[in-house]
């Protein structure tokens, strides 16, 4: 019975992976209308699987190793997001240099792995240490999105921290904080 158990989650693990590529095929080839939405939801779930990866591997052994291996991961989602943004909205003429990209994806790797390696220290179980990433991620990302474009005010800053804050309050709340 075991067997089968796995290979349902394997069968819908393939199901799901090919749907992400379709969609990532879709965006690169401007198949879609909303491209932005479609990506800003394929580039989510993408983070969120590194993350349920990361949290759900045992970390007592080559806790480096899969540490590195979320970082690199991080790192370029994070390029292929800026990058696409960028070239949706026009603003590679400003951010065109692959130095620039490459360091603001390095710095949201950066900030985000230290982030997780806060959170793994927390006793909430790991879907909830991953969704807790995963508002990080968003937001992080949210923020870099706004600088670059020009339009980040401390409006936008108060919101996004209060979102982030109620978020956190909310998977604090339904998190069960086991040892």
């Amino acid at each position: 019975m075991g067997k089968i158990h796995i290979l349902g989650y394997r069968v819908s693990a393939v199901i799901f992976f090919s749907a992400l590529f379709f969609a990532l095929l879709g965006i690169k080839n401007l198949a879609f209308i909303h491209r932005q939405a479609i990506y800003y939801v394929v580039n989510g779930l993408l983070l969120l699987t590194v993350f349920l990866s990361f949290f759900l591997a045992d970390k007592s052994e080559w806790f480096v190793l899969k540490y590195a291996l979320a970082g690199i991961a991080i790192f370029f989602l994070s390029r292929e997001f800026l990058e696409f943004f960028w070239k949706e909205n026009k603003i590679e003429e400003v951010y065109s240099g692959k130095r620039f990209v490459s360091l603001s994806s390095l710095s949201i790797a950066f900030l985000a792995m230290e982030a997780m390696w806060a959170t793994a220290l927390l006793p909430i179980g790991f879907l909830n240490s991953s969704a807790l990433m995963l508002a990080f991620m968003l937001i992080l990302q949210d923020f870099f999105l706004n600088y670059s474009t020009g339009v980040l005010n401390s409006r936008l800053i108060l919101r996004n921290i209060t979102i982030f804050a109620v978020l956190c309050l909310a998977i604090f709340a339904a998190s069960g904080w086991s040892v």
